[in-house]
């Protein structure tokens, strides 16, 4: 992982983002665009951590309570697609019935899972509205859901009675 070192919510898996790859005056002007603010701001370092990762299958396999989830967010900093493919099980069975999900389509094509693939994904496990390569340009985020809400819900509702009373 490269820690954002202004903003630690942007931290995000090497590669990712340009500025995991960015090094010297480079660095610091992409950080600090106005030579006037540079001279005055502390010096930008990129930390980077090794951290395990796991998939949504996996945990899923685990924790069986994880077929009743109604809302979810995917903000992944360009990983949404790597997450998605990690849990296809998930979300070929027992999808969200409503999604918040970011994607910037240059991020993802940085990670490998470019932006026309992960929109399929979602289309495919029955989301309606899943906007286009071109709309998620302008908004990076959407919020999306089930096309069958009703079925969704009461799936949702069933298998968190049997989370609670096994």
């Amino acid at each position: 992982m490269s820690l954002n070192p202004v903003n630690k919510g942007g931290s995000t898996v090497k590669g990712n983002k340009p500025f995991t790859e960015m090094g010297g005056d480079e660095l610091q002007d992409h950080f600090h665009p106005q030579k006037r603010e540079r001279m005055y701001a502390p010096k930008v370092v990129v930390k980077e951590y090794e951290v395990q990762t796991t998939t949504g299958d996996l945990l899923l396999r685990y924790n069986p309570a994880m077929k009743a989830i109604m809302i979810a967010k995917v903000d992944i900093e360009g990983h949404e697609g790597h997450f998605l493919k990690g849990a296809s099980l998930l979300f070929s069975k027992f999808p969200p019935c409503v999604m918040t999900i970011e994607l910037i389509p240059e991020w993802l094509e940085r990670a490998g899972t470019p932006a026309k693939e992960v929109i399929d994904m979602l289309a495919g496990w029955g989301y309606k509205d899943v906007p286009s390569v071109a709309q998620f340009k302008k908004l990076g985020t959407r919020t999306i859901m089930q096309t069958d809400m009703t079925t969704c819900v009461e799936r949702v509702r069933a298998y968190a009675r049997e989370a609670a009373h096994p």
